[in-house]
């Protein structure tokens, strides 16, 4: 049952929920690189912190980055130097290059962008690496080629040392508009695949190490023991391994790549300063179904011819010293803006998972819905698309404040996406505001923060999870049915991998991605179903809508709540009613009950919920299992029961 708490561990709820719930709007419209907010179906933003496990340090990781072996996501598709300048320790360079559609029907991105890196010390001492591409006013490389013009406004990698030797802090934040006619979701996956590509990185380098003593690092071949040359040799300029149809001489073995940047310049005035990139992709052992053996990326019937050759007549502007500094300072800028975002937390430990996400949706309607779908725990479609907590229940409610935030205590769990893994409890502050920003745009904001209690679960098969920040803010646009959605979900799990972690928190930091979709499901079931036994409607049966909430009830339904003939009342209102000590205005005193319902209508239509909310409180395989109807024990609360009238 709801409890009344003490005066003063009120008011230091209320202040911790303010607090936290002003922190939450100051990050939506906050310091960069968090000031940006989507203003297109097209336009996408994401934020990915994870710790990673890698053996060596950071050392193989920058490593990674310079190198031409990228593995996928991590750098742009296909990329050419225009460029090339060092200063301070920084290396600068101006490149073109092209994204790769992820789907037929959609035509390749093009971008003329800066890509900076640097090595820098902290200011606690640890050693960092930082790499920052953005986008540079330039026109297309080819007319005939029919790219779309993509505007990068930043995609920054941070590492960082943690205190263990073997264990990197990556952070990495994504701001691209892809422009043209793109669907959101493709966007969205566009973006996402990018930000969360530093997670995969600790796995390239474990293949990249497997590969690099068996097979060629050029044509990826593995030497036969029949082959008249069957060992490998190391390359004298990049050390990496190649056959014996890879590389140039024996004596002073060189491979094509190396060979070829050597040699390789432009046949104009100004190519002392450029060169093409070469990538093992360009190898000629590759299959026939690669698009770099065929050439740039580019949609059917826009291909250009493979003979002809890019006109860069124009970049050698870029030598001319007033243009390089103009370059160097926007890079040294865009840098220093991205290190400083990365050490503005506390390393987290190997279990806790950062990330953020921003994109428009369009809605079926508008935001007083979504704010109703958010301040509904109990809704099967939202708890199943990972918008709440699996399952919770209310430990007591606070105060409405003046300005008009709601907050509420509760406690919940997390169900572990794995088998053979405990499931995760919290208790934690909900609190949620409908606000005005600045530019005159109504707002909804939902907070979750760990408040700390003791869990409510004696039997100890929980593992206590701490949810630093797990937050969505709802803006409207100019348009009532498109929406501008940002969420951040900072949660540590505890005692789990970093892979599942990752999961765990990356599922809600996504889900509103498909808050249209959740709440079109939402409002349907809302409508179409019975709001207890979920029972649909036929032509024998009609709903009858509750008498407070609207939400339609069936006969069997209509009179468990209720001790008053003719008089439609659901449980959750008879509940209400009955903890209500005021007068009623519309029914008599004896409609609710007087006791606190525990029951359940039979269940005649077994919903798609996730077994967690159906079968009860969620516990591993083999632990005791607490009844659905058995109550909570809160005796432990005897602190708060302590009441004061004021």
């Amino acid at each position: 049952m709801p409890l009344v708490v003490e005066a003063r561990e009120r008011a230091s709820v209320v202040l911790t929920a303010s607090h936290a719930m002003e922190a939450l709007l100051a990050w939506t419209d906050g310091s960069p690189p968090n000031r940006r907010i989507p203003k297109s179906a097209t336009w996408a933003f994401e934020v990915c912190r994870q710790p990673l496990v890698v053996k060596g340090g950071l050392h193989p990781l920058v490593q990674l980055y310079r190198s031409s072996s990228l593995p996928p996501y991590t750098g742009v598709d296909k990329a050419q130097v225009l460029f090339q300048c060092d200063a301070d320790g920084m290396t600068v360079t101006l490149n073109w290059g092209v994204f790769r559609a992820p789907i037929p029907f959609v035509r390749d991105r093009d971008v003329c962008y800066l890509e900076c890196s640097k090595v820098f010390t902290s200011a606690h001492g640890r050693d960092g690496f930082a790499r920052l591409i953005t986008s540079y006013p330039l026109r297309t490389m080819d007319f005939r080629s029919g790219y779309v013009r993509a505007d990068v406004r930043q995609w920054g990698v941070v590492l960082l040392e943690g205190t263990d030797p073997d264990v990197v802090l990556a952070n990495s934040v994504v701001d691209i508009d892809w422009k043209g006619r793109m669907p959101t979701w493709v966007a969205s996956l566009m973006t996402t695949r990018r930000a969360r590509s530093l997670k995969h990185l600790p796995a390239a380098l474990r293949v990249l190490e497997s590969r690099a003593k068996h097979r060629c690092a050029l044509c990826n071949s593995k030497p036969s023991c029949l082959e008249a040359a069957p060992r490998l040799v190391a390359c004298s300029d990049c050390s990496k391994m190649f056959c014996h149809n890879c590389r140039s001489t024996d004596t002073a073995p060189t491979c094509i790549v190396c060979q070829r940047a050597q040699r390789q310049y432009f046949d104009r005035p100004f190519t002392e300063v450029l060169t093409t990139r070469n990538r093992p992709q360009s190898c000629r052992h590759k299959t026939r179904g690669t698009a770099p053996h065929g050439g740039w990326f580019t949609p059917q019937n826009h291909r250009r011819a493979r003979g002809t050759t890019l006109d860069l007549s124009y970049v050698s502007a870029f030598q001319a010293a007033p243009v390089s500094d103009v370059l160097l300072r926007k890079a040294a800028d865009g840098l220093e803006e991205l290190i400083a975002w990365a050490q503005s937390t506390t390393p987290h430990p190997a279990t806790g998972a950062f990330e953020a996400c921003r994109c428009q949706l369009q809605t079926p309607t508008a935001l007083d819905d979504v704010a109703r779908l958010l301040r509904s725990p109990e809704d099967a479609a939202a708890t199943s698309a990972y918008v709440h907590v699996d399952k919770s229940t209310l430990l007591f409610p606070l105060p409405t404040t003046a300005d008009g935030m709601t907050a509420a205590l509760r406690w919940g769990i997390f169900k572990a996406p794995v088998p053979f893994m405990r499931d995760r409890d919290t208790t934690y502050l909900e609190c949620a505001k409908t606000f005005t920003d600045r530019n005159g745009r109504r707002g909804f904001a939902r907070l979750l923060k760990s408040h700390e209690l003791p869990s409510a679960c004696r039997n100890g098969s929980y593992v206590r999870a701490d949810v630093r920040c797990w937050g969505i803010v709802v803006i409207e646009s100019s348009d009532p049915l498109v929406l501008h959605v940002s969420s951040l979900v900072d949660v540590d799990w505890k005692a789990v991998s970093a892979l599942v972690g990752a999961r765990m928190t990356s599922r809600r930091a996504q889900s509103v991605r498909h808050l249209d979709t959740v709440l079109r499901a939402s409002m349907k079931r809302l409508l179409e179903r019975c709001s207890m036994c979920l029972t649909a409607a036929t032509f024998e049966r009609n709903f009858v809508p509750c008498v407070n909430c609207t939400k339609p009830l069936c006969d069997g339904c209509r009179s468990i709540g209720s001790r008053a003939s003719g008089v439609a009342i659901c449980l959750a209102c008879a509940g209400a009613k009955a903890r209500t000590k005021g007068v009623r205005d519309s029914i008599l005193d004896s409609e609710a009950s007087t006791v606190e319902s525990e029951t359940k209508s039979p269940t005649r239509y077994r919903t798609p919920r996730r077994a967690s909310c159906e079968g009860g409180w969620s516990t591993p395989t083999g632990r005791p299992r607490r009844a659905t109807d058995a109550p909570l024990d809160l005796g432990y609360l005897t602190s708060f029961m302590e009441a004061t009238q004021a």
